[in-house]
Parts: structure tokens; sequence; C-alpha cells
């Protein structure tokens, strides 16, 4: 019933959201209405003892703050209202301590209330403000007091313990009110804390499940290592390799084969190739570095160096021409491809603002380019540099001599396939 009637002098205006303005407005309307029914009980006590100052003291400000609080209701003004309240109840305070003896009176504790309300109404500005008030017409009655003031006493004495029991009630029932509000406001707040904590791990969870999805995307475009520097400092410094084995393939008479094909079946066969590729090289520790329509261009010893990658390079690059030998789309249609591998230095690093990618430059990739352009369909060809390193793991066929535009003739080799009884040395990775 009482929180009923409390809510119905809030407001509509103002919003349960905007808390501080609520609690204020619970307090005002508290206040009020604790003061309204003790300026009655005042004035109703003031009757029975015949105490005509109180009566009418009391009995104009049960009216005012009666108004107050309707007018209140209706236009919200909380610091507004609040003042208006604090200079009635002063006034009225002041009068019938005055008329009931002064600083003897039993009244007069009621002083410590403005201070405290207009803290809590209205702000510590005023709370300071109405201290000062309050203290200066305390000390005025004291020292009028002691210097032998004689305050008019305008009821019969026997009866002041009727003031004494109702002051303390009502300092008490205003000190209940405020606790009551503020712990209403606390559990409102801790409610809001938590709210406001849930939300934000959820926020959180949803950052870190998109930070994991943009870190697994950008490890799909760069190495890790390459990626962490990017991440930790915003940009990349490109590295030279002094032994690196490239790979070079393609499919023979694509264009031919993309004439016969309608573009989404096409994608889907060389996706369906390209995946294969991925799975494999990533065996071998082999770094992917882009591909270019129908060519696809990987490379071994890069970012982690070691030594062994020739010979991993060379395995990936035959089981990639058995998966090939193996594949069937359709009759009709038949994906063959032919393999360059050369190995040597290169330079490794990241172009571009957008769309950055990583790339690897040197003449170590344009041989390997040009053998793969010289290669035959099912076969792995391969530089002498490159033969010299895995000729005791590989059975390898002396093919001859090609021309490169502006070298001198390399030779070149095809791979049969494995040695028997050899083992593939495991990397040695060199920091």
């Amino acid at each position: 019933m009482i929180k009923g009637l409390i809510d119905y002098f809030i407001p509509a205006s103002i919003s349960r959201h905007d808390e501080d303005i609520y609690h204020r407005s619970q307090l005002f309307v508290n206040f009020i209405l604790i003061t309204i029914f003790f300026s009655i009980l005042y004035s109703s006590i003031s009757c029975f003892i015949d105490f005509t100052p109180g009566i009418i003291t009391m009995g104009i400000c049960s009216i005012i703050f009666i108004v107050l609080l309707f007018l209140f209701r209706i236009l919200g003004k909380v610091e507004i209202f609040g003042n208006l309240y604090l200079i009635a109840g002063t006034i009225a305070i002041s009068l019938v301590v005055y008329y009931s003896g002064g600083m003897k009176s039993n009244i007069a504790p009621w002083f410590i209330v403005p201070p405290v309300t207009a803290t809590l109404l209205v702000g510590k500005k005023s709370g300071w403000i109405w201290a000062v008030i309050c203290t200066i017409l305390v000390s005025i009655c004291a020292i009028a007091g002691f210097l032998g003031y004689v305050y008019p006493m305008k009821f019969n004495q026997e009866w002041i313990h009727i003031f004494t029991f109702t002051t303390h009630l009502g300092l008490l029932l205003i000190v209940y009110a405020v606790t009551l509000v503020y712990e209403s406001g606390k559990t409102s707040l801790m409610l809001k804390i938590k709210r406001r904590t849930l939300e934000i791990e959820a926020q959180k969870e949803i950052i870190d499940r998109e930070r994991i999805k943009s870190e697994k995307l950008l490890l799909n475009i760069l190495p890790a290592k390459t990626a962490d520097e990017l991440k930790r400092f915003g940009k990349t410094k490109a590295k030279r390799y002094e032994l690196v084995s490239v790979l070079f393939a393609d499919f023979k008479n694509f264009s031919h084969i993309s004439e016969q094909l309608n573009p989404e079946d096409l994608v889907m066969y060389i996706n369906h190739c390209f995946t294969e590729f991925d799975k494999i090289i990533e065996k071998y520790n082999i770094e992917k570095i882009k591909t270019i329509g129908d060519a696809y261009m990987c490379a071994g010893g890069i970012p982690s160096i070691n030594q062994s990658n020739p010979i991993d390079v060379v395995n990936a690059a035959m089981e990639i021409q058995e998966f090939m030998k193996e594949l069937k789309f359709d009759a009709d249609i038949k994906f063959e491809v032919r393999i360059g591998v050369h190995t040597g230095p290169i330079v490794a690093g990241i172009v571009g603002l957008k769309k950055f990618s990583y790339d690897i430059w040197g003449e170590t990739v344009n041989i390997a380019s040009y053998l793969e352009s010289h290669s035959e369909v099912g076969k792995v060809t391969i530089s002498e540099m490159t033969y010299e390193l895995i000729k005791h793991e590989f059975n390898c066929t002396y093919r001859g001599e090609i021309q490169a535009k502006g070298k001198n003739l390399i030779p070149i080799y095809f791979v049969n396939g494995r040695k028997v009884m050899s083992t593939t040395p495991k990397p040695l990775i060199v920091s």
C-alpha cells in the first residue's frame, strides 16, 4: 500500500532507467509523506494541549506540503520542489522551536533533517548551504538561551514528553525511509552491474570469437610468424632465405578445358584439386604462396628455415602427381598437371596495403616457373641444384638442358620415385 502510494506520486515522466533521478524522487516522496503525517500529527497534538502556534504553523505546513506533493507529481522537478520543501520545513521547525522553548524544545532535533534532505535530494552543495543555515539557527537559539533570553512556552509543560516521543518517532521513520530507498537503490545498482557484467562478458565472448576468426583468416593468408610480426608491429620486414625449394604446378590445356565447362563446375574442379594440394603440402611443412588462375605455387624452407625442404617439396610434388593420376571427374574432362621445382635463395615478404599477400621473389622463383612450363604431364621436373640435394633419396633421369631466357643452359631431371629402403630425414629447424 505504502509502495503503491509512493509510486503514485512519482511522475510518469521520470524513467526507472534514470536511476539517480528516480531514487531522488522516491526519497522526496518519502520525506514529504512523512512530513505531512507528522505535520498533521503535531497540529492535532497542538489542538489537544492548546498550543496555538503549533496548530497554525503545522496546519499551514500540512497544506503547503500536500500542494507541493501534487505539483511534483505533475511537474516532476526534484531540485525545485526539494528546495521549496526545505524552505517551508525549516521555517516551520524554527517557529515551533521558538514557541516551545528554544534549545530546550524537544522539536529542536528536527534541525538535522534539512541538511540531510538537501544533500540527498539536491546535491552536496545544497547540503552544505542548508547545514550552514541550520547551524546558524541552532547557534542563535543557543546563544539567546545562554544570554538569558526567555522563550515563550505556549503549551502545558506536562505534555512535553509527547513532543519528545513524536520527534524521535519522526526522525526514526525518516532514517528508515532513507535506508529503504538506499537499499532499493543498491539492489537495483547491483542488478544493473550484474546485467552489465553479463553483457560485457557476452560481448567479450563475441569479440574473442571474432578475434579467433580473424586470426584464423590471417593465418590463411600469411605464415604464422609473419602474421604475429604484423600484429605486433603493424608491418613486416622482407627477409632473405638462402635455401628454399619453390614448386610450380599448372594444368595442361586449361584454356581448352575452361571452354568445355560452365564457370561453376570449373571453379568446383579447380577448388577440389587445390584443396587436396593444400592438404599434401601441409603434411610436409610447405608454405602455400598463391594461386594464379590454374597455376599453384608453394615453397619449402620458409618462414621456418630447414635443410630438408628440397626432399619435402619433391615428396609433395610426387604425391600431387599420384593424386592427379587417380582423379576422375568426367570421361570427357581430364585434368593433368605439370610440375617444376628449383632450389635456391629467395626474398620473402608482404606487398601492398590492401588485400596484402605473402610473396616471394628472386631468380629461384623464375627458374621454378620456367621448369614447370618445360615439364611434361604427370612428371616432376627439377633443376640440377635440386637434384644434387635429393639424389640420395630419389631415382632421377637426366633429361638434358634447356635454355632459360637471359640465362645459361640449365640441366634438368625427371624424378622417377623414391629409392628403395631410403628414409626421409627429419626437418632440421634453424633459428
